[in-house]
């Protein structure tokens, strides 16, 4: 049986060495402290299952970096942890910038 067409996430890094999967997927709204969606945090589970991801992050625009850590509820032991972080980026002055932040973030830096 053969793949669904691509979800489309907006980023998905892969570990040169580890081959580790990381989809990261920007939100244009301003959170404001509060939780994401439930919509976005079903969205991430189903790119971490598509992708193999182990590691998923919501990036939201942000006044400064900030990293939340938080990961979904296994329904099987067997099954492996799948982290969602939310992640508030602050602007950069520049693309090289921004996409060195990125980079960062891809690498759990």
């Amino acid at each position: 049986m053969g793949k669904a067409p691509d979800l489309g996430a907006d980023i998905v890094c892969t570990h040169r060495s580890t081959q580790q999967v990381v989809v990261l997927d920007t939100k244009w709204k301003n959170i404001g402290g509060q939780a994401p969606s439930s919509e976005d945090l079903r969205q991430m589970y189903v790119y971490a299952d598509y992708y193999g991801a182990s590691r998923t992050a919501l990036v939201y625009p942000g006044i400064e970096d900030k990293r939340i850590h938080g990961q979904f509820q296994r329904l099987f032991d067997e099954q492996e942890e799948k982290i969602c972080e939310i992640i508030q980026l602050a602007p950069r002055g520049d693309l090289k910038e921004w996409e060195e932040g990125v980079g960062g973030l891809c690498l759990g830096q």
